[in-house]
């Protein structure tokens, strides 16, 4: 997801433009963990980036994973971002979806039609994905 909003240092409008991870976050109040930085000769130029049709796409696939929320419930938590580690093997998004119990999990695999409709939505911006179910035991005292 970096490499394609990084790409966007190509578009016309654009004189730079850079996203990646946060270093360092000092405020408490604030949850974010990346940052796309840019730069525009004039606010025609930014408004024309606004509405470019490859900024639109990028904007899109991150809503539509986030969306996944709305439709399958158990859902307390879903993020994604760019996964930013050596070993990702040419993976360049990653989500993480948390459920409240392994009940909510199959109730979720029982949406086929649901999540197989939010995959058609993006599936032309990916090349692969991996899907991993697993449980985080509660510790005990």
């Amino acid at each position: 997801m970096l490499n394609n909003l990084n790409g966007l240092v190509s578009l016309d409008p654009v004189v730079h433009l850079t996203a990646g991870p946060v270093l360092r976050t000092k405020s408490p109040i604030s949850n974010f963990t990346h940052m796309l930085h840019s730069r525009y000769k004039s606010k025609e130029d930014l408004n024309a980036y606004a509405v470019h049709p490859d900024h639109q796409r990028v904007g899109e696939i991150l809503g539509e994973i986030k969306g996944i929320k709305e439709g399958i419930s158990g859902v307390q938590q879903l993020t994604c971002g760019e996964n930013f580690s050596a070993r990702a093997k040419g993976f360049s998004l990653a989500s993480v979806a948390v459920f409240t119990g392994v009940e909510e999990i199959e109730a979720a695999v029982g949406k086929e039609e649901y999540v197989n409709l939010q995959k058609q939505k993006v599936k032309d911006n990916l090349d692969g994905v991996i899907v991993v179910d697993y449980v985080v035991r509660t510790s005990s005292p």
